[in-house]
């Protein structure tokens, strides 16, 4: 279940859909989808430098 938000949340930023026409769509506060969104970017960060080598495995933990 918060895997399908969170995938929503990406999808629908990657989108260009707002904070608050998230919310609206997936029934949560725009303070949530914020949250959610900082915590997918995060991800990416982290994703992005292990691809691009500037960080490795033992960085993350």
């Amino acid at each position: 279940m918060i895997q399908d938000i969170n995938l929503q949340v990406y999808e629908m930023r990657k989108n260009g859909y707002t904070f608050a026409e998230i919310a609206d769509a997936l029934n949560c506060s725009d303070e949530d989808i914020r949250n959610i969104d900082d915590v997918n970017q995060a991800d990416l960060d982290v994703l992005s430098g292990l691809y691009d080598g500037t960080l490795t495995f033992s960085d993350i933990n």
